[in-house]
Formats: structure tokens, C-alpha cells, sequence
């Protein structure tokens, strides 16, 4: 039961990654039209800070699953070479204990800021994509 819980998460993190990845895409694409609109038509395409905007969401939050799996996080190891391996181990421990505490805190906020722009029917200023579903409400 485990092992298929395993294969089913790595499934849904590298079809985040891949969701993120295309985001990316749409965002440099979305910018060189922006760029040549304005330089080649007198143009700017509308709606690229609104585009851009929630193209970020999808990429930040769509990578960082991959990013914990590959335990590829930023980390500063100064002192790491002068304590022992099981404090080591328990600071890693602690800190990653922390990291989820921290975005646990970060969802529960997100969520009743979903909520609250779901409620007013909050949206973008140009295009006007609704701000929920990006909040963490549909």
C-alpha cells in the first residue's frame, strides 16, 4: 500500500513539474509577443501582467513539490562540518519539521483569502481570471 501511494506521488509531482514547466513556456511566449507587439505593431498584447501573474502561481507552487522530492532546497551547511551526525540529523529533521509548519501556515491563509475573494468575486484587473482557484478555491 505504501509503494502505490509512493507511485501515485511521484506521478502527481512530475505532472506538476510538467504543468509548471509548460506555464513557463506560456510566460516567455507571452512576453516575446508583448515585446515584439509593442516594438513592431505600437501594440503591447493585453493582459500580460494579468497573464504573468497567475502563469507564477502555477510555476512556484507547481515546482516545489519536485524541488522537496529531489531535496534540492536552497541550504547553508557552515557549522554542518562540526557537529555530529545525529545532530546533524535532528536539525534536518527539525528544520524540515519547520518548513511544513511554515506552509502549513501559508495554506491556511491562502484559504481564507480564497475565501474571501471568491465572496467578492475578486479577479485580475485586465483580463479579470477569477483570483480563487489560484488562492486555493474553486
Amino acid at each position: 500500500m505504501l509503494r502505490l501511494l509512493q507511485v501515485w506521488t511521484d506521478h502527481l509531482i512530475r505532472a506538476s513539474a510538467v504543468i509548471a514547466s509548460l506555464a513557463l513556456v506560456g510566460i516567455v511566449a507571452t512576453i516575446l509577443f508583448d515585446v515584439a507587439g509593442r516594438n513592431l505593431l505600437g501594440a503591447p498584447l493585453r493582459g500580460t501582467q494579468d497573464l504573468v501573474q497567475v502563469a507564477l502561481i502555477v510555476i512556484i507552487f507547481g515546482s516545489v513539490a519536485m524541488v522537496d522530492r529531489k531535496d534540492a532546497n536552497v541550504a547553508v551547511d557552515l557549522l554542518e562540518h562540526q557537529f555530529s551526525p545525529v545532530l546533524n540529523r535532528v536539525l534536518t529533521v527539525t528544520g524540515r519539521l519547520i518548513g511544513a509548519l511554515i506552509f502549513f501556515g501559508i495554506a491556511w491563509t491562502m484559504v481564507d483569502s480564497a475565501t474571501i475573494s471568491k465572496m467578492l468575486n475578486l479577479s485580475t484587473n485586465i483580463l479579470n481570471i477569477p483570483k480563487a482557484p489560484f488562492q486555493g478555491s474553486s
